[in-house]
């Protein structure tokens, strides 16, 4: 038996998971890094993208107010 070929949309779309565009999100996180306000309207890798580093901004400023309250 020979198997259908389907694209990773395809697939993803199968296994109810969502495709995530790499150039999209690292434009987020880049954006997010430069400081630059989040653009609204733009695909879900880029607000995914964007999330993600301003969450890890934030747990490292926590982090860093946790271990250096003391001091």
């Amino acid at each position: 038996m020979i198997a259908k070929k389907i694209t990773a949309k395809e697939l993803n779309s199968k296994l109810g998971l969502t495709v995530i565009n790499s150039l999209d999100f690292i434009k987020g996180e880049m954006d997010c890094i430069n400081g630059e306000p989040h653009r609204a309207g733009k695909t879900r890798s880029y607000d995914l993208g964007f999330a993600r580093r301003a969450q890890l901004e934030a747990n490292a400023d926590n982090f860093t107010e946790m271990n250096y309250a003391e001091i």
